[in-house]
């Protein structure tokens, strides 16, 4: 089985380690499952949205492209 885990946190996916000012309940939360679901030899796709600087507002440019 293949899960699809879509992720935005202005720390990245990379704050689940137990830094000051750097850390993530939510991307500790996502570290976690994505090791759970590894380990049951399962794949996993974790799409980092702030990490890929994903930006959902489409500008005049692009929209005329």
């Amino acid at each position: 089985m293949k899960t699809v885990i879509i992720f935005d946190h202005p720390y990245t996916a990379a704050a689940y380690q137990n830094r000051p000012h750097q850390r993530s309940f939510l991307a500790a939360l996502a570290h976690q499952v994505v090791n759970q679901l590894t380990a049951q030899k399962q794949m996993v796709d974790l799409i980092d949205l702030h990490a890929d600087k994903f930006d959902p507002v489409m500008s005049a440019t692009e929209l005329a492209n």
